[in-house]
């Protein structure tokens, strides 16, 4: 008895189509893989530019301020140890710094220029945020540091707040511009 040969070409067609079917399955798992990772890809590549970009940018606009807190650091640091030194102010001292404060108190035109900006600092941006809180807090106090300064009829209670606000403004304000220039200084390490 032999092969009937129908049947053997319908088993030689059946293996085919069978093959064929599994060709099929594989061509189609590797369109899925494919489909998955190639968008998988361009979006890490993406991310990978939009990261740099961004760094670059934060960089850019640390150099760009960089120098204006460095010298502002420099301006208020006298005064920053000499309130330190004196654990508050003294009369002399309050009346002093109030007439130095013109100096603090005009933010540098390279950082109010960049202020709409600060955000893309990254991690540096939060502490130069802070630093222009603070300046704007100083600003705020002067009109009762000059009065104060000037002692236009205020009661010994109120040279009392007045001193003390002056004090915690100018603290805040310098350890502020302390944190700011430390950030930024970090930054531009990296």
């Amino acid at each position: 008895m032999g092969i009937d040969p129908q049947a053997a070409a319908t088993l030689a067609a059946a293996q085919e189509q069978v093959r064929a079917a599994w060709v099929q399955a594989y061509g189609a798992i590797a369109g899925i893989f494919a489909a998955v990772l190639i968008p998988l890809g361009v979006y890490v590549a993406q991310r990978r530019a939009d990261d740099f970009k961004a760094a670059t940018r934060a960089r850019d606009i640390a150099l760009m301020i960089s120098a204006d807190i460095s010298s502002w650091r420099a301006a208020a640091d006298p005064h920053f140890e000499q309130l330190s030194s004196q654990g508050g102010l003294g009369e002399a001292m309050v009346i002093r710094s109030i007439l130095d404060f013109e100096m603090l108190t005009r933010i540098p035109v390279g950082l109010r220029d960049r202020i709409p900006n600060l955000h893309e600092l990254g991690r540096a941006a939060r502490p130069v945020q802070s630093l222009v809180a603070r300046y704007n807090d100083l600003v705020a106090a002067i009109p009762e540091m000059r009065r104060y300064a000037d002692g236009n009829g205020m009661s010994e209670e109120q040279r009392v707040a007045a001193r003390a606000l002056h004090t915690n403004t100018l603290v805040a304000f310098f350890s502020a511009l302390q944190k700011a220039d430390r950030s930024i200084a970090d930054l531009l390490k990296h």
